[in-house]
């Protein structure tokens, strides 16, 4: 037996993509010899082919081979060919031989990942040092022994190192059920007018959303009860939020409102609890509580009430300025249950057809809330127990002539004056002020308290009281309660995510046409049909879902008009501008240029070639989720490189375009978005490879050895030596460059002479 060793060596081009060569077939095959083969007897015919391009040579080695065998072999730098030649006698009776061949490896290969890029997501609560099981990034090396092993290590850049590969691993972090719900728009503090009807509307409502926003639960509201008594009163619809009255007493002068301890105000705790949706565990707090504060307005809904319906008092006549002696020591109290700014009143004495009684003052004259009354007469008034006093009045005088020339005058007010009509009558006329006081104005005064007094001409006189309303009209323009409105929403929701009500008041007189307000909304033109408002409540909501990309890509804020007019005559109407900030969603796929991409490449390209562009487009309108990533997926991902950011394709490093290897080759690419969650798309990319007259003529056999007689004619055939070229361009020409003969050992002269080409 004889063993050989033999060598592949090959110049390395670079780090990447290199592999060793490959033998072909007859490496495998078993040669059988007679031991009585002369020295210089061919014993094997060996082969290999270099990979990527890479010249390949054959060497023997070892002192056992180099003795018994030596190696002639030849190459066209791809295709190599070695044939062993016996160097010395083989004897089997000695020794049984047989031809043994050992490949030794070359650290030269880089390993590879399986994947282009690895991604997997860790639950939140993942304790630090836990040993946890991300994913299986796997990669493989063709080398052997020592150069096969991997290991892995994680890094933040990506640095040029020799027999090292890349890929990028992308952790998201798992959302758990662990944080309990938090409100939003807070604080919760709104006011109503007391005596408002069941089932009224609170302005704000709870929105609570669960702090788990990857896997959010649903909320569910609910008053929890509260020791001041208000409890009761407001109800709580427990899917929406919203509040409503609970009862058809809300009275702000009565218990419990008026309690001490409420005054007014209700302070309820307002709970937010998860139910499941999610189908997860819960790991900590579901509930969370925060104050609803709710002021109940007081309306001017009471009148002043006295102690007693009949008084009676005492006093000296002819006498004044003394104050009146009450039986039974009976005090005269007033009160008004209204609260501050409702419960001020003015005190008068009046005769009982409802004129002003100047004799007697009440001190004090105006009282706030409640109080007590004193009656004093006036320095100028004095009773006389022999006249009767009546309460009767009457502008005529029983005296005659002069004695009953009546004269009038008026006091109270500058804008109103008085003329006599006749002997017994006045007229009263509004008069154009030009002072500071301007015209009549209901908004600023809408009743006015006159005196007209007549004097008879011996100077006899008396006084009546005229109350004058003033009457209203439509001269005030609805005014909005707040200034600039914004509000966000995101793309595709059926709804926002709060209560959107827009309020205006009218100072004209209430309850009237002239202050009752509507409203109506103003939107552009390609949106009319995504608003509705409420003409009463002016409460705007979403009826279509809107699309972010259908809209003005200059301002993602949409501005809507919203105006707000009464019902008088004329009407008389205020705009106010609300701004709506639409969120994108990401919620377009990547679209590919084309579904697939073919390109053209000339073989042997150097790495970094230019091959072709990848094109994709995403919708959606926000860089976040429509910048893109280029990937390649699938196929010859070793043999070329794809910019992420361009998606330009280029020859990688290393890498041998050799069309009579590969005709074609089939990638598939991709393209992510950097939207959460990322969404992508594929497209098939055809590289065709274009064809160099690179490829030597090959021989089928290295040497022909063929005998013709000496005597034979010109051109006579006597061999064939067919040979092959790979490329496209095949047509072959064919010449002798040399010609040596050789004779067989014991032929006599040239009887027996070969030729060897």
């Amino acid at each position: 037996m004889i063993d050989a060793f033999v060598d592949s060596r090959y110049k390395s081009l670079s780090s990447q993509s290199i592999q060793p060569p490959r033998w072909n077939n007859d490496i495998h095959q078993t040669y059988l010899k007679p031991e009585n083969l002369s020295i210089g007897s061919e014993l094997a015919t060996i082969s290999a082919v270099g990979q990527n391009g890479v010249a390949v040579t054959l060497t023997i080695y070892g002192t056992e081979t180099e003795r018994r065998v030596f190696l002639n072999s030849t190459t066209d730098s791809i295709n190599t060919v070695g044939t062993v030649y016996l160097k010395e006698e083989m004897d089997r009776e000695v020794r049984e031989e047989k031809l043994t061949l050992y490949i030794t490896d070359v650290n030269d290969n880089a390993p590879k990942f399986k994947e282009p890029f690895y991604q997997q997501e860790v639950t939140e609560n993942a304790s630090q040092g836990y040993i946890h099981v991300v994913t299986e990034i796997t990669a493989s090396d063709p080398d052997t022994s020592g150069g096969g092993q991997i290991l892995f290590k994680l890094k933040d850049k990506d640095p040029d190192r020799p027999l090292s590969s890349n890929v990028t691993l992308v952790i998201k972090v798992k959302d758990i059920q662990d944080s309990p719900p938090y409100f939003q728009g807070l604080p919760y503090v709104t006011k109503i007018v007391e005596n408002a009807n069941l089932n009224t509307r609170l302005p704000i409502q709870g929105v609570a959303i669960d702090r788990d926003i990857g896997v959010p639960n649903g909320i569910r509201y609910s008053f929890i009860s509260d020791s001041e008594g208000c409890h009761g009163l407001f109800r709580i619809d427990e899917s929406s939020g919203e509040v409503y009255t609970n009862t058809t007493n809300l009275d702000r002068d009565d218990k419990p409102i008026n309690n001490i301890g409420i005054d007014g105000v209700c302070r309820l705790t307002l709970q937010a609890k998860e139910f499941n949706t999610s189908g997860l565990p819960q790991h900590g707090n579901d509930t969370t509580n925060t104050s609803f504060v709710i002021t109940i307005l007081d309306k001017n809904d009471n009148l002043p009430k006295f102690n007693s319906s009949v008084y009676q008092a005492t006093v000296d006549e002819n006498t004044t300025n003394i104050p009146l002696t009450m039986l039974r020591s009976e005090e005269i109290v007033v009160t008004d249950i209204d609260q501050t700014g409702n419960n001020e009143f003015e005190i008068s004495v009046q005769y009982l057809n409802g004129s002003d009684f100047d004799g007697i003052k009440p001190e004090p004259k105006s009282i706030r809330g409640g109080g007590n009354i004193q009656l004093r007469l006036t320095n100028e008034f004095k009773f006389d127990f022999e006249v009767n006093q009546t309460a009767e009045y009457r502008a005529t005088d029983l005296d005659s002539g002069m004695k009953g020339n009546i004269t009038f005058t008026l006091g109270g007010d500058p804008h109103f004056s008085v003329s006599k009509l006749n002997a017994t009558t006045a007229e009263i006329r509004t008069v154009n002020v030009t002072s500071s006081e301007g015209v009549l104005d209901r908004e600023t005064r809408d009743k006015y308290y006159l005196t007209i007094e007549a004097t008879d001409g011996e100077g006899g006189r008396s006084n009546a009281r005229i109350n004058v309303f003033i009457t209203d009209l439509n001269d005030n323009p609805p005014v909005f309660v707040q200034g600039y409105r914004q509000f966000s929403v995101k793309e595709n929701k059926p709804t926002f995510d709060g209560e959107i009500v827009i309020n205006a008041t009218d100072n004209d007189q209430k309850n009237l046409s002239n202050s009752q307000v509507r409203y109506k909304l103003h939107t552009p033109s390609y949106l009319e049909n995504n608003f509705t408002i409420d003409i009463i409540t002016g409460n705007i909501t979403l009826s279509a879902e809107i699309d972010f990309e259908g809209l003005d890509r200059n301002d993602s804020r949409v501005t809507l008009i919203v105006e707000a007019y009464d019902l008088g005559y004329p009407s008389m109407s205020t705009n106010e501008s609300i701004y709506i900030n639409f969120q994108d969603v990401n919620d377009n796929f990547p679209e590919f240029k084309n579904q697939t991409f073919i390109m053209t490449l000339e073989e042997n390209a150097d790495s970094g070639t230019h091959v072709g562009t990848v094109s994709a487009t995403d919708k959606d309108g926000t860089p976040t989720n429509s910048k893109l990533t280029y990937y390649i997926d699938k196929g010859d991902r070793e043999m070329f490189r794809m910019n992420r950011a361009t998606g330009d394709i280029t020859v990688d490093h290393g890498a041998k375009i050799d069309r009579e290897e590969h005709k074609v080759y089939n990638i598939t690419v991709l393209a992510i978005d950097r939207g959460t969650p990322s969404l992508n798309s594929s497209a098939l990319l055809f590289i065709y490879i274009i064809d160099q007259n690179d490829a030597r003529p090959t021989f089928n056999k290295s040497m022909y050895v063929a005998s013709v007689n000496e005597s034979a004619d010109s051109n006579t055939t006597f061999t064939v030596c067919p040979a092959s070229d790979a490329d496209l361009n095949s047509l072959l020409v064919y010449s002798i460059i040399e010609a040596v003969p050789t004779y067989s050992p014991g032929a006599m002269g040239n009887e027996s002479a070969e030729v060897s080409f």
